[in-house]
């Protein structure tokens, strides 16, 4: 498929999402553009001047062989600002050459190539609407070129070194120069010889740069957002987490708080995630995690508020058609860049505090994932008998590195592995390139200037003020989203082997079930509605078409998961944001009508059958008063602990209630041990006492033989 280009056409930010990250291509429609002719003006300039229009320079050659280094190097940059002709501000003069820090970044994004390709992508397209945006002044021939340029360049193409990685974003530069070699590329491949200055610098805007990296980079949060709610529902389920506390605060139901609908949909897309769950909850690990629970909602409401708000931005300014070039079009982008700078800031640091809870969230669950997976591979757990009638996990089981090579004697350093690899090979490195970025925040206490238009001559400004910190907010908010792609990368290993382990015991179980011919439970773990639907997509990338996994050792030749190896194949193969369909089908409530029936063992009583037992009732009760005895009540539910070890096995048969208000309680047995208490408590000292109730037994039911969970039981003393 492709997208149209003609003259009227009015792109939304779906067409960027296609081109950058899905790949489609750009198709251009002459016929629309037959009466577009480009106008030479008295303020053209020759090609090979605009090559020279800013001079970018480093004195220091060797700096491009020492980025790997271990120190910092102290280089100079000079820049020449020629005057713009409707620019006032900027004098035809050298700025002041001044010092700068280069500080050696580390690699924050392990797939670099893949994603610089896409922000490439990102700015050329939104380089080409801002053309089209001047409907006077078209050149098709360069329109064409552009488009070509697009769709050459390919996601696939790992090794292609023309398409190097978007420059660092220089704060209060005036140009992109990422965008200036590029429109100088276009317009010699086209044979022209000149160009309108105006038209060229209005078109190399350092704001087009901002824009659409902030776009790429908002657009990949709000779809990694999603994701994350279905894997933190995931999380609520493999570690038996309710999300109670959600319902109990106020801030929730607060009409005056400004982001109340973003909470309320995200707690809409976990109660549907985790419906009809079988799930016992545990309420003391649940306690533990509330915070993080609470935090994890504020922040990510939060968070996509404010990216939606940037991404509905750039839809409304695309559908602004400018006629020409004027003076008051300078003024109107220096004031976008600030708004633009702000809402970067302001995003940013919403998103520290996200990826400072999530981190947080890890840390305290890895300790838990490891003694599952370490009891699970200690045990040797697999799946050797197969079922067609049954639904298989993906892979038969799960093996450590080289586990099979090792003597059982090594079979306790399993733990000792899994903790290197999880929490010292995965999560530390994690930790520290936030840490790095903590670090910068801290130092972001000077202004990030590259160059300074408006410097006046007798300006006596020190020159150690102007550092180049390498953290403008277009920066960090590139830094923050690498370090939450790592995150959720983590995340997703983690839920996958839960996953599995729980499959292949539940398979097992449902095996061993059949072949002794008694009824089988479930062959999968019962998770919430949502959950199964997430789980399905996840274990979609394990598929046996998945030829990566089997080539690349991701799954040995026994179809076992190789933990060791499992996040490498998710960080170089699994983007999140690229299914954002996908996840928007998989959080859609579907379904959800309940099946209305009374609960097993339970029935409804007609108005015919009242009628019937109100009369032996009331037969048995005047039988009773005719002897003297007197009627009593009690609640159909006791403290546990008088109930317990009364019935002997039994016991087993009694319906516990969850905790509340720090009592345990359950539902009564029979009438007998109510009735010796009643005796206790009320100082009864005749006797001669009746009581008719209902009374509860966990019980298989068979409604044939009059063996129900829920009947009434009579009892006289």
């Amino acid at each position: 498929m492709s997208i149209s280009i003609y003259k009227s056409k009015v792109f939304n930010s779906k067409d960027i999402v296609d081109i950058s990250i899905h790949e489609k291509n750009l198709k251009v429609e002459p016929s629309s553009f037959k009466d577009c002719f480009y106008r030479l003006n008295d303020k053209r300039i020759n090609i090979d001047e605009l090559e020279n229009k800013i001079e970018y320079h480093l004195l220091n050659d060797e700096i491009s062989n020492n980025n790997n280094n271990n120190y910092d190097n102290s280089v100079k940059k000079e820049y020449i600002v020629e005057k713009d002709q409707n620019d006032e501000k900027c004098n035809n003069k050298k700025t002041n050459v001044f010092d700068i820090k280069l500080n050696n970044d580390l690699n924050y994004n392990m797939h670099l190539t893949s994603n610089n390709l896409e922000e490439i992508k990102c700015l050329y397209f939104f380089f080409l609407i801002n053309i089209l945006r001047f409907k006077n002044n078209l050149d098709l021939n360069v329109i064409r070129s552009i488009c070509t340029h697009i769709n050459n360049i390919s996601n696939n193409d790992k090794n292609n070194n023309q398409y190097m990685c978007i420059d660092k974003i220089k704060e209060n530069c005036l140009y992109s120069l990422k965008l200036k070699d590029f429109f100088v590329s276009v317009l010699k491949q086209c044979g022209k010889n000149e160009y309108n200055l105006n038209d060229f610098n209005r078109s190399i805007h350092i704001v087009i740069e901002k824009s659409s990296v902030i776009f790429l980079n908002t657009y990949k949060i709000v779809s990694s957002c999603k994701y994350l709610t279905c894997c933190f529902a995931n999380l609520l389920e493999i570690f038996n987490l309710n999300y109670d506390i959600l319902f109990m605060n106020s801030f929730n139901n607060n009409i005056n708080n400004s982001n109340i609908k973003s909470i309320n949909n995200i707690v809409s897309n976990l109660k549907w995630m985790l419906h009809d769950s079988k799930i016992e909850k545990n309420s003391n690990l649940s306690k533990k995690f509330s915070s993080n629970i609470l935090l994890y909602i504020y922040t990510q409401s939060k968070l996509t508020d404010e990216c939606e708000y940037f991404m509905n931005l750039i839809n409304q300014n695309f559908k602004n058609s400018i006629e020409s070039f004027t003076h008051e079009y300078n003024e109107e982008m220096t004031s976008i860049d600030t708004y633009i700078n702000i809402l970067c800031n302001n995003m940013n640091q919403t998103f520290y505090i996200y990826i400072d809870n999530l981190l947080n969230m890890c840390k305290n669950i890895m300790p838990l994932y490891i003694e599952k997976l370490n009891e699970f591979l200690l045990s040797e757990e697999r799946i050797i008998t197969h079922n067609v009638n049954f639904k298989k996990p993906p892979v038969d089981g799960i093996i450590l590195k080289d586990m099979e090579k090792q003597e059982d004697e090594h079979k306790g350093d399993i733990k000792l592995n899994l903790v290197n690899i999880y929490e010292k090979n995965i999560l530390d490195k994690i930790e520290l390139m936030f840490k790095q970025i903590s670090e910068q925040v801290q130092k972001n206490n000077l202004p990030n200037s590259d160059i300074i238009c408006n410097q006046k001559e007798n300006d006596n400004t020190p020159k150690n003020q102007y550092r180049y910190l390498n953290n403008s907010p277009v920066e960090m908010l590139k830094k923050l989203n690498c370090v939450f792609i790592n995150v959720t990368h983590l995340i997703t290993d983690i839920i996958m082997h839960l996953n599995i382990l729980n499959d292949i015991r539940a398979y097992n179980k449902a095996i061993s079930q059949h072949m002794k011919q008694k009824k089988v439970s479930s062959c999968v773990h019962n998770v919430g509605v949502g959950c199964n639907e997430f789980k399905n997509f996840l274990y979609s990338f394990l598929s046996s078409e998945n030829n990566i996994l089997l080539n690349k050792s991701y799954v040995n030749k026994d179809k076992k998961l190789v933990t060791s190896h499992f996040y490498d194949f998710l960080e170089k193969y699994f983007s999140p944001y690229k299914y954002e369909e996908e996840l928007n089908e998989i959080l859609l409530p579907k379904n959800i009508n309940f099946n209305l029936k009374t609960a097993k063992g339970c029935k409804d009583f007609t108005g015919e059958d009242m009628q019937l037992r109100n009369i032996f009732f009331e037969y048995i009760k005047k039988k009773f008063l005719l002897h003297g005895a007197v009627e009593i009540d009690t609640p159909i539910f006791e403290l546990k602990e008088t109930l317990m070890n009364k019935y002997g096995e039994d016991s087993k048969l009694i319906f516990d209630l969850k905790d509340q208000g720090g009592e345990s309680l359950s539902l009564r047995y029979d009438l007998t041990v109510p009735l010796y208490r009643f005796i206790n408590t009320n100082n009864v000292s005749h006797l001669k006492r009746f009581h008719i109730g209902k009374v509860y037994r966990r019980d298989e039911p068979s409604m044939n033989r009059g063996r129900f969970r829920e009947f009434y039981h009579v009892i006289l003393i």
